[in-house]
């Protein structure tokens, strides 16, 4: 398997992206684990582009087995769980996807403050805020988007995209309590960011 692996990555270095499931399955049949890690990440976010999310799964929990196998990045045991996290909740793993993003957020966390610190742990709590909405658990899924908009109070950009899709899942949860008014100025508070930029439409 190491062989083949190699092989592959010798043959085809300038298109590894049409190898990246061969190469991850071999690497990780070699338990090469620090040489299959990247690759099962890259073959988790191409399975679930594609909506194989089965394959997404099994690619990501093995991923994140080798995350305590292999010596990973900072960026790569946050992506394996915020992978994991977001075909959970596409699955409608939603106990799964809480657990995996939460992770995900200790895993940030840990590398100290920083405006992208504050930025990536915003986008995490955004996303345990939707898992919280599409469970029907509507104060809990505001709780967590209240916490992702004060995690941007250390970003000096009004108009971060981070901060629009905040506005926006807040003012989706409203509509789906029957709260209109408050759904309707969200959605205009949203809408006054993007005005003018690439986004509106």
């Amino acid at each position: 398997h190491q062989k083949i692996a190699n092989a592959i990555e010798a043959l085809f270095k300038d298109r590894l992206d049409e190898h990246i499931e061969v190469l991850a399955f071999h690497y990780a049949e070699s338990k090469d684990f620090d040489r299959a890690l990247p690759y099962l990440i890259r073959a988790g976010q191409y399975a679930s582009d594609q909506f194989a999310n089965e394959q997404a799964l099994q690619h990501y929990r093995l991923a994140a087995d080798f995350v305590t196998k292999a010596n990973p990045s900072p960026q790569q045991k946050i992506d394996v769980y915020t992978g994991l996290g977001f075909v959970q909740t596409f699955t409608g793993d939603y106990a799964g996807a809480t657990t995996s993003y939460l992770i995900a957020l200790e895993f940030v966390r840990s590398t100290g403050k920083s405006t992208e610190t504050a930025r990536k742990n915003a986008e995490i709590m955004r996303s345990i805020g939707r898992v919280c909405e599409r469970r029907g658990d509507y104060t809990e899924a505001l709780r967590w988007l209240e916490n992702a908009l004060k995690e941007l109070e250390q970003d000096p950009d009004p108009k971060s995209a981070e901060r629009v899709r905040i506005y926006n899942d807040i003012g989706w949860v409203d509509y789906r309590r029957g709260e209109f008014d408050h759904a309707y100025d969200w959605a205009m508070r949203t809408l006054q960011i993007v005005e003018g930029t690439e986004y509106y439409n």
